[in-house]
C-alpha cells in the first residue's frame, strides 16, 4: 500500500490528539501538542546542561519535569504508544528551530534487548525516532545498532556505575561507516546510554554522533 494512503487510513483509525488534554487536532498539526498544553513543555536550553557525560553538541527537545516527565512515564510504562507520535513531532519542529547545517544521513534509534523489547512490546525510542524522521524527511535505519547484552535499569545509579552497566552492551554494523548519525533516545540523564551507543558505531566507521533527546533529566531523576 501506498505510504501516504497508508498514513491517511490510520488517521482515520486513530486521530491525531493532544496527548495532554485529548484535544483533536489535525492530522499534519506540526507540533502534535494544543498550544495551552505547549506551554507545558518548555525547550531545554543548552546553557542549562548539569555536569554529565554529555556532549556539547547533544541535543533535547525539553525538561525531563512536569508534562514532559509524564508523556515519557505513558509512552514507556503505561503501553500508551500513541503518546510517542506527538512527542516525534514536537521533537522535529524544535530540531528545525535550531540552526544546525547539515542533516544527518540516517537517524538512529537506542535499541531496546530483544527480552525488553518482548516485555514492553515496543521500542519507545523507536517510536520517537520514526515520527521524527518522518516530518523531518530523514532516512530512518533501524537494525544498524543492536543491544547484546541485558542490563539492569540505570535509575538510581551513579554516573560511573551506568557507564559501568553498559560496558560492551550495544553493537553496530558496518553499514554506518562514513555517516553522520543523529541517534535519539526518550532521556538522557548523565548521557551513559548515548556515549555506549556512540561508541559502538564510531568503532564501526560513523563519521559523526549527534544525541538527541526527547527530554534532559536530572541525575536523582529517571533516565539513561
Amino acid at each position: 500500500m501506498d505510504i501516504s494512503l497508508w498514513d491517511a487510513f490510520l488517521s482515520l483509525l486513530y486521530p491525531l490528539q493532544c496527548p495532554l488534554c485529548r484535544t483533536l487536532l489535525p492530522a499534519d498539526h506540526p507540533a502534535g501538542f494544543c498550544a495551552p498544553c505547549l506551554l507545558e513543555l518548555p525547550a531545554f536550553h543548552q546553557d542549562e546542561m548539569s555536569l554529565s557525560i554529555l556532549e556539547s553538541t547533544d541535543l533535547f527537545a525539553t525538561v525531563y519535569a512536569g508534562s514532559s516527565r509524564r508523556l515519557v512515564q505513558r509512552l514507556k510504562y503505561e503501553a500508551q504508544p500513541w503518546v510517542g507520535r506527538s512527542m516525534g513531532r514536537l521533537m522535529a519542529r524544535r530540531y528545525q528551530s535550531r540552526d544546525l547545517g547539515p542533516g544527518p544521513n540516517l537517524v538512529v534509534s537506542v535499541p531496546l534487548h530483544p527480552s525488553r523489547y518482548r516485555h514492553r512490546g515496543y521500542n519507545q525510542a523507536e517510536i520517537l525516532a520514526k515520527e521524527f524522521a518522518k516530518q523531518m524527511g530523514f532516512q530512518m535505519h533501524g537494525q544498524i545498532l543492536q543491544r547484546i547484552r541485558a542490563t539492569p535499569h540505570q535509575v538510581g545509579l551513579s554516573q560511573d556505575n551506568r557507564q559501568k552497566n553498559l560496558l560492551k552492551a550495544f553493537r553496530a554494523s558496518t553499514e554506518c561507516v562514513g555517516m553522520r548519525i543523529l541517534l535519539v533516545d526518550d532521556v538522557a540523564t548523565t548521557g551513559a546510554t548515548l556515549k555506549a551507543c556512540s561508541e559502538a558505531l564510531l568503532e564501526k566507521g560513523a563519521r559523526e554522533i549527534t544525541g538527541y533527546t526527547w527530554a534532559k533529566g536530572l541525575l536523582r531523576s529517571s533516565g539513561t
